[in-house]
């Protein structure tokens, strides 16, 4: 079980990400990550990953699905 479905099973509708005025719970953004992880376990077999982007809920999710893919 990693970082983020510990705190899924333990604070799923508190606060996990703010991005300007909008707040994500844990509960949304590891349904985000699920849903990333599915579409990049598609597109990427290579082990390391380079991401470029500006800072933003999409952003962090990718973190996130690409940590949980192992890249």
């Amino acid at each position: 079980m990693n970082w983020l479905e510990r705190q899924v099973e333990k604070n799923p509708t508190k606060p996990a990400f703010y991005f300007g005025a909008k707040a994500w719970t844990f509960a949304e953004i590891a349904t985000e990550v699920q849903q990333k992880c599915a579409f990049l376990a598609t597109k990427i077999n290579e082990k390391r990953v380079a991401l470029l982007s500006n800072n933003s809920q999409d952003m962090y999710v990718s973190i996130l699905a690409l940590w949980q893919l192992n890249k």
